[in-house]
Parts: C-alpha cells; sequence; structure tokens
C-alpha cells in the first residue's frame, strides 16, 4: 500500500503569529498596568506635598484661603500621565483628626480644634481630562482611565513643659553682678532681699515673666495649641515658717494659658 506523507508547512507559521498576539496582548496588558501605577504614585505624590504645604501653611498663617491657595500652587507644579494636575478651593478641606484605638487617625471635616488638611483630586480637572493609556487601548476596550486620590496631613501638637528657676538668684537685676539687687532692695542685706518678693520690673524674675508671657502670646495666635505645664526647681530649704522645695510642679498640662501667666 502506498503511503501519502502530510504536508505540515507553514504550520510553524500559524503557530507563531497566535504565540505573538498573545505576548503581546500580555505586554500590552503589563504595559498598561504599569503605566496606571506609575500615574497613581505621581498623583499620591501631587496630593501629600499639598496637602503638608496647606498643613505648614495654616500653621504659620492660620488663614485656610492661604492655606487652599498654597495647595493649589504645590498641586499644580506636578505632573500626572504627562500633565499639570489641578485642584479647586473645594477640593482643600480643613478638620480636626484624632488617634483612634487602632492606632490610626480618624479626619473629621470642619472639627476643631483644627489640625488637619485633606486635599482631593481626579482627572476630572486635569489638564486633558482621563490619560490614554500607552498600548492596544482601543483593542483591550479601554481606551483611557481616570484616578481620584485623597490626601490628609495632619500636625500633631506636642505638649510644652515651661522649666523655670525660682531661686533667690531670680530676684537679682540684670546687671549679672551676684547678689546684686533692683531697685527699693539695693543695699538690704542678702537675708532680707531673700525673703522679699523681686521687683516688678527690673529683676531677672520680671525678664523671665515676660517671655513667658511672650511664648503662651504666640501660642495662643497659632491655631494649633498645645498643652502646657509649669514646673520650677529652686533648693530643699527651711527658715522658721518658710520653706522651699527642690522642685514642684505649679500647673499640670493645661489648655488654660491663664493658669501658666499668673
Amino acid at each position: 500500500m502506498k503511503r501519502y506523507k502530510q504536508n505540515r508547512s507553514g504550520t510553524i507559521m500559524v503557530l507563531s503569529a497566535v504565540m505573538l498576539a498573545m505576548l503581546s496582548t500580555i505586554a500590552a496588558f503589563c504595559m498598561n498596568a504599569a503605566y496606571v501605577e506609575l500615574a497613581k504614585s505621581e498623583m499620591r505624590l501631587a496630593c501629600d506635598a499639598a496637602a503638608k504645604a496647606a498643613s505648614i501653611n495654616l500653621g504659620l498663617t492660620g488663614d485656610e484661603t492661604e492655606a487652599r491657595t498654597r495647595a493649589r500652587q504645590i498641586c499644580q507644579k506636578h505632573t500626572v500621565a504627562g500633565e499639570a494636575l489641578r485642584i479647586r478651593n473645594i477640593d482643600v478641606d480643613f478638620g480636626h483628626a484624632s488617634p483612634s484605638g487602632s492606632g490610626q487617625y480618624t479626619f473629621t471635616e470642619g472639627g476643631t480644634p483644627s489640625n488637619s488638611v485633606r486635599v482631593h483630586a481626579s482627572f476630572v480637572r486635569r489638564e486633558g481630562g482621563m490619560a490614554a493609556l500607552p498600548a492596544f487601548g482601543s483593542f483591550l476596550g479601554q481606551d483611557d482611565f481616570e484616578l481620584d486620590q485623597d490626601s490628609i496631613a495632619t500636625r500633631i501638637d506636642n505638649d510644652v513643659c515651661l522649666v523655670v528657676d525660682r531661686s533667690g538668684s531670680m530676684a537679682w537685676d540684670l546687671t549679672g553682678d551676684a547678689y546684686s539687687y533692683p531697685g527699693e532692695l539695693h543695699g538690704k542685706s542678702i537675708i532680707q532681699n531673700y525673703f522679699l518678693p523681686p521687683h516688678a520690673s527690673e529683676s531677672r524674675w520680671s525678664a523671665l515673666s515676660s517671655a513667658i508671657d511672650t511664648f503662651l502670646s504666640i501660642l495662643d495666635a497659632n491655631p494649633y495649641q498645645p498643652r502646657v505645664s509649669l514646673v520650677s526647681y529652686s533648693s530643699n530649704f527651711e527658715f522658721g515658717d518658710f520653706n522651699s522645695l527642690v522642685s514642684s510642679i505649679d500647673q499640670p498640662l493645661t489648655f488654660d494659658f491663664d493658669s501658666i501667666r499668673t
């Protein structure tokens, strides 16, 4: 019986074409996925920078309008998928963020005291709108993509403890000379002056009080107000009914700065 050999010429070309199409599709998916992830990173970076800039500006000026303007300026300096990213004033929100039981912070829009800024961005306000996929968008059934991003910058206020010297030397004047007392205390005995109040305007104690008042006034004007405590130190001393402790907590942590001043 005569056998006929099968004609398989061109089979490898068909297989190669199929494999090439599959590899091209996989490559397109990978390129598009990488491009989208890059755009996500760029948008996250832009939003984070804008939120941080607004938070810093708000802390320095206390002006929400100026903080919004700064956020928009910083955001526009960043490009996402090749185009500048723009945000509007309504995309910048202010509020309060506080830690939850899990250790994460929860943002409350409009909450007080204001310590957080949230920035929202999307391709809706990006120059050029939605971004086109780089590879085979029409073939894969999606020509473009859109992204949204929220970033929150929170300023964590630190508690402040003022530690002051209340020893007898704080009644001296500002000349730098030991046991040199100002005003009506000048010329009196050291023991006598030790038990008298410091001079109201020319003593080291008055200068310290003025410095503390200035410091607290700056904190009062800042939208981010920490708690403040007052601790003083001297030396253990007893003389009749008079006694002095080496250190004392004169005012625990408080938001009431007037209690520190008094």
